[in-house]
């Protein structure tokens, strides 16, 4: 199985079109570890990939105006974040699709003796306190929307 098979969540309940909409449908304590990690990590995201709101959730993405030939015709995800009933996720594609993403996560974690509960790209804590956010965003720095849609393409097969 090829990177770039496996789709965005679709148990994501948010309904919302902007991210103001978004952090009022929370609660203040979870709109307000939302709305203090988007302004850590979106420095980190080249101004390349689009800011929205797309399957429930915040995404930075390659919109399908610039890039239209996806596997499932939905707008390439570079990088998720949801506010969850139990926990948040960062959705990190660059974690699935490159294994030097996902290292350098790892390590971070595990320098700073921090848990990483980690599937294929999403990852899962309770508290900020619980994440390594420099690796985090040394991990997000990797790619510009034209570098991912290469990587996207290769690992895909696509000339």
């Amino acid at each position: 199985m090829s990177a770039f098979t496996v789709n965005p969540p679709s148990v994501l309940s948010s309904k919302a079109a902007s991210l103001k909409e978004y952090l009022e449908e929370m609660g203040p304590e979870k709109a307000d570890i939302v709305s203090r990690l988007v302004e850590e990590i979106t420095p980190s995201i080249d101004d390349s990939f689009h800011e929205c709101i797309n399957w429930g959730m915040i995404t930075w993405e390659v919109p399908l105006s610039v890039y239209p030939n996806t596997y499932n015709k939905k707008p390439l995800m570079y990088c998720g974040l949801a506010a969850l009933k139990k926990h948040y996720s960062i959705y990190m594609m660059g974690c699935y699709g490159d294994s030097e993403a996902l290292g350098i996560v790892e390590k971070g974690f595990q320098e700073k003796g921090l848990k990483l509960d980690i599937g294929k790209c999403c990852l899962r804590f309770k508290k900020l306190e619980n994440l390594d956010l420099d690796s985090i965003k040394e991990s997000l720095s990797m790619y510009s929307a034209e570098s991912w849609i290469q990587h996207y393409e290769s690992c895909r097969g696509i000339s």
